[in-house]
């Protein structure tokens, strides 16, 4: 019982991290200069228009990261919630 606990303060911690990692505190009216890139992938416009606003503030992400980044995010967020299901689970027994 205390292992599943732990593994879900852990898995919990780590998506806060990986969450904030993401997430920039800039105004939300901006003007930038970005280079125009190619979406690499059919249904990519999202990761191209991401890879065009991160390479303003923070270079070197390429589309397949960005796309892998997000995925791991909402793998662990998948993690996150189906370890509180089993905490609370076992808590109602």
């Amino acid at each position: 019982m205390r292992e599943k606990v732990k593994r879900t303060i852990i898995l919990t911690v780590t998506l806060i991290f990986v969450y904030v990692d993401s997430v920039y505190a800039y105004p939300a009216q901006c003007s930038i200069s970005v280079t125009r890139r190619e979406q690499q992938q059919s249904n990519w416009c999202w990761a191209a228009t991401a890879q065009m606003i991160g390479d303003h503030y923070r270079p070197l992400k390429t589309q397949n990261n960005i796309v892998t980044m997000k995925l791991l995010q909402e793998i662990l967020f998948l993690l996150v919630m189906f370890n509180l299901i089993l905490l609370e689970e076992d808590y109602s027994e």
